[in-house]
This record gives C-alpha cells, sequence and structure tokens, in this order.
C-alpha cells in the first residue's frame, strides 16, 4: 500500500538508521567542512554532493569535493550489492579533469578499473599515483583532506 510500511520496511528502516552514523551537523560551519571532517562514506557522499551542489567551489577545491565524493561512492558499492561503480568513476574523472596531476582521483580511477575488469589502466593508473605519491594507497583508506 502507498504510505504504509510494511514489517519488514519498518526493520530494515530501523537497521539503516542503527547502522549510519549520525554526523554531528553543529561541529561544521559549512557542507564543505563536513566533506573535509567526515569520515563515514555516507555521510561524505551527503556532504560533498552538497557542497558540489553549492556551486561554489573552483579549481582544486572543485577537483577535492568530486574526488572525496567519488571515494564515498567507490566505499559505498558492495554495502548497495550491485557492481555499478559509475558514479565513483565519473567523480574521479571530473577530479582528474580539473587537476589532472592529483594522485588521489588517479588511484581511485585505477581501483574503479581494477573493479570493472580493465586491469591494464587500473594498474597503470595505481602505478603513476604511486609514483607521484608513494603512500597513496594508506591515504585512500579515508577521504582525502582538503587542499
Amino acid at each position: 500500500m502507498i504510505g504504509r510500511l510494511s514489517a519488514s520496511g519498518v526493520v530494515v528502516a530501523a537497521m539503516l538508521v542503527a547502522v549510519a552514523p549520525a554526523p554531528s551537523w553543529a561541529q561544521y560551519n559549512s557542507f564543505e567542512d563536513a566533506c573535509a571532517g567526515e569520515t563515514h562514506e555516507i555521510t561524505v557522499n551527503y556532504a560533498c554532493g552538497s557542497f558540489l551542489a553549492e556551486r561554489k567551489a573552483t579549481g582544486r577545491k572543485l577537483a577535492w569535493g568530486h574526488a572525496n565524493r567519488g571515494w564515498a561512492r567507490f566505499m559505498m558499492v558492495p554495502a548497495k550489492g550491485t557492481n555499478d561503480y559509475g558514479p565513483a568513476l565519473a567523480d574521479f574523472e571530473a577530479a582528474l579533469k580539473i587537476d589532472p596531476k592529483l594522485a588521489y582521483p588517479l588511484y581511485g580511477r585505477g581501483m574503479v578499473r581494477l573493479r570493472q575488469g580493465d586491469v591494464a589502466r587500473g594498474n597503470a593508473d595505481i602505478a603513476a599515483a604511486t609514483k607521484a605519491q608513494p603512500d597513496i594507497a594508506r591515504q585512500f583508506e579515508k577521504p582525502m583532506k582538503r587542499p
């Protein structure tokens, strides 16, 4: 029925609320700050998406917003039970279009390509990112730091 949740729907909704971290928005002055400060992929995706939607960022900050949302989207794919890395890839490529020398989105694009089965190009991206920033694999465990 429209407008009513089934018993299983209530259980699923309760589980999502229990699992999703409550962002402490009060500690942030802006979506940009939240995009930089949060570390859970759900809140990073929301904060960075809102930051990008404001259309105030330019240059490296814009690339950074795309890179962080790309990271969040990449990290959320397994939880969705799909293999759709397209949105993450689009964000990493948008970041690289703005700043082709950023190692973080280059590494992210390499990871996406590997997951999509494009081993040669994925390894090439990861090698280039690692050459530019040797500790990039460890850095990719969390969102990129603000420029």
